[in-house]
């Protein structure tokens, strides 16, 4: 996915307010499948625990901060509302020698499980996302409507 230059290193983002900011090890921009921007932080036990952890909170800030999303399927929306979504996934060196980046190596905070780059990447809250799970809620509804009315049965003759 993407070319050589997809890729940069040692990328500064200033926090809001200018005075600090966040260097992630390396940026991945690949807009043609929906990947803006993907920050990588790496930890290959050469940086003390106490200082990776320390990064987190500037993440967190950064991740914070209000940009505009200027996906043209939000264009209905109000500008408060149509903010970029910051999900955070993370993987293992043994994860990715066996299965590459493209496999189901990616575990993104706040779900279960393990799942490919982009379905990791996938923001649960668009409309998209919704349809899907209201389709779903639908298709149960129709289920148990029709249990239901398959074990109605006839008060003067007793069949179904």
């Amino acid at each position: 996915m993407g070319t050589v230059r997809s890729w940069a290193t040692e990328v500064e983002f200033l926090l809001p307010g200018g005075r600090r900011k966040v260097r992630p090890d390396g940026v991945w921009q690949a807009p043609e499948i929906g990947v803006p921007v993907l920050m990588v932080e790496v930890n290959r036990s050469t940086m003390a625990p106490a200082d990776v952890a320390a990064k987190f909170p500037r993440y967190r800030e950064l991740f914070r901060t209000r940009v505009r999303d200027n996906d043209p399927a939000l264009a209905d929306r109000e500008p408060a509302d149509r903010t970029v979504h910051w999900p955070i996934v993370a993987t293992t060196l043994e994860l990715l020698a066996e299965h590459g980046p493209l496999g189901p190596v990616w575990w993104r905070f706040g779900r279960s499980g393990r799942h490919s780059l982009i379905e990791a990447l996938e923001n649960p809250n668009n409309r998209a996302a919704y349809d899907l799970r209201q389709a779903a809620r639908e298709d149960e509804e129709h289920k148990a409507h029709q249990e239901l009315m398959d074990s109605l049965v006839c008060i003067d003759c007793g069949d179904v």
